[in-house]
């Protein structure tokens, strides 16, 4: 899908994100999830909340909703497999105790580091590509990156 010379901007930021969405939806990538998630004894939902868990500030179930754009209901169920397995605990703020915070536990935090290593490693196509190219293509996602939030 390439789009002739004279496109517009818009017209290419639209190309470039449909090869990221592409890559993203891969059947590699799709599977690696998969694998990350079983290796870990988890469901894709528990490793994607485990994930968009940061260590370092635990976050109240009700804005967990929000973010990840699912029913509360759903976040419950997340949270509670996850505190099964020991890698998150619910903390009540003394400053309102109707607030259930989610906090990672260490093991919560050694399983999401483990993860995110093996969610990190590059799909075999982009390695394929020469070191320059993999340089110039870091440095123009990492500038449009960094407008979102980091993965900590």
């Amino acid at each position: 899908m390439l789009i002739d010379v004279g496109a517009g901007r818009e017209d290419l930021a639209r190309e470039i994100w449909t090869y990221v969405l592409r890559l993203f939806l891969s059947d590699e990538h799709q599977q690696m999830l998969g694998r990350v998630a079983e290796a870990e004894g988890l469901t894709g939902g528990s490793l994607k909340a485990l994930i968009a868990l940061s260590p370092d500030e635990p976050k109240p179930m009700r804005s967990l909703a929000q973010e990840w754009m699912v029913d509360a209901s759903y976040v419950t169920v997340l949270v509670d497999g996850l505190e099964r397995r020991g890698l998150v605990r619910r903390e009540t703020p003394t400053t309102d105790r109707r607030v259930k915070l989610i906090k990672l536990t260490k093991q919560g935090i050694e399983t999401r580091e483990r993860a995110m290593s093996r969610l990190t490693m590059p799909p075999g196509g982009l390695c394929a590509l020469p070191s320059s190219d993999l340089r110039q293509l870091r440095d123009l996602l990492g500038r449009v990156a960094e407008t979102y939030p980091a993965l900590e």
